[in-house]
Formats: structure tokens, C-alpha cells, sequence
């Protein structure tokens, strides 16, 4: 372990290529043969070890460990862009199906349930959010924000009926309420995407 006391230190070139290094194994893991992996595993490493120095309040230690910041389980950048990319795919399966976001007209907002609601709601709190960490100067309250964000949407996302199958799919949803989805996730997509950037993040549409 590193240590500034004791005088043990990496530079920060070669932490960045260790980094990188692990993200790429993380990301062939997940996802293999995925196109690009080279670039997704640059910004999935330094994603992860800039989001690791940033959500934690300046005035605390940091106590940086690889599994952690590479964790796409949580509390960690590629937690927050493994998220994204989920909105990504759904957004590109649409596209793929002939179905535009089109306009608010064409969605049923009065169909959506609490977990809607909900998510909705999540969403509500990014200026607040965003101006309130820019007075305090406390970019901390940004990264954790992401990460709240990023586990409302999962939780949407695999949200199980009591039948047991998915009943927040996207695409298979009745007409209206599926366009008022697709909005969702969509706004959910760029909000992910913006929190991230604000954090000098970069958010892969595939991981």
C-alpha cells in the first residue's frame, strides 16, 4: 500500500496504466469482444480513479483499494457508467425498433406508477444538487449524488413483479406509457451522463 508517511509512492503515470490495465479485464468480463475496448477501458480507469479522489470530503483520508473503484457493484465510477450504458442500450434497442422520443404530447405521464414516480423524483434533485456542491465547494456531494442515481435507475431497472418477471421493460410497455418510459430513461441517460462530466468523468454508451 502506498504511503505518504512512510515515503511509498507510484507515480501517477504508472497508477494510471494499472488502471487502466484492471478496467480493461473488468470490462472483457463483462462484455467480450465489445468494439472500442481500448477507449472504454481508458475512461472506465481513470473514470474510476478520479471519481475514487472526489467522493469522499477533502478534510477525510482516502483509503483507495483497486476492487473498490473498479467495482461496477457499487460506490465507484464504473458502478455510476455501467448505469449509463444500461440507459444507452435501451435507448439504441429503441432506435433499432423504429421508435423516437418524439415529444412529451405522445407520452402518458399519468400511467406511471411509484417506481416512476420515484425515479422521477431522483431526477429532481440534480440542480439542487449540483448548486448547492458548487457553494460548498464540496465536489463529494456531486459523486455521491451519481451513485444514488445510479441505484435508483438499477433498482427501476430490475424491478420483478410478483410474478417474478421484469415489469418496468421499456419496449414491451403499452403505447404511451412506453414513450413516457423511454423519456425517463432517457433524461435519466443525460443526467448520468452531465453528473459524470461535472466530475471530469467520461460515461462509455457500452461497457
Amino acid at each position: 500500500p502506498m504511503s505518504g508517511r512512510k515515503g511509498i509512492t507510484l507515480s501517477i503515470d504508472e497508477v494510471v496504466v494499472e488502471a487502466i490495465r484492471r478496467a480493461r479485464a473488468v470490462v472483457e468480463e463483462k462484455n467480450p469482444g465489445l468494439e472500442g475496448i481500448d477507449e472504454v477501458a481508458g475512461a472506465v480507469g481513470v473514470g474510476a480513479l478520479r471519481f475514487a479522489m472526489l467522493k469522499s470530503e477533502a478534510k477525510k483520508v482516502i483509503d483507495f483499494r483497486w476492487e473498490q473503484a473498479l467495482s461496477l457493484q457499487g460506490d465507484s465510477a464504473p458502478y455510476v457508467q455501467y448505469a449509463h450504458a444500461r440507459a444507452c442500450s435501451i435507448l439504441r434497442a429503441a432506435a433499432a425498433a423504429g421508435l423516437t422520443l418524439g415529444d412529451a404530447e405522445t407520452a402518458d405521464f399519468g400511467a406511471f406508477g411509484r417506481l416512476e414516480v420515484r425515479l422521477a423524483q431522483a431526477l429532481a434533485r440534480y440542480p439542487r444538487v449540483v448548486q448547492t456542491a458548487a457553494e460548498e465547494l464540496a465536489p463529494h456531494q456531486v459523486a455521491q449524488y451519481a451513485l444514488d442515481l445510479a441505484t435508483a435507475w438499477n433498482g427501476y431497472y430490475n424491478h420483478k413483479g410478483p410474478d417474478g418477471r421484469p415489469d418496468t421493460q421499456v419496449l414491451r410497455s403499452p403505447a404511451g406509457m412506453r414513450e413516457a418510459r423511454l423519456l425517463l430513461v432517457d433524461r435519466v441517460r443525460r443526467t448520468l451522463a452531465d453528473t459524470l462530466a461535472l466530475l471530469g468523468v467520461s460515461a462509455p454508451e457500452e461497457m
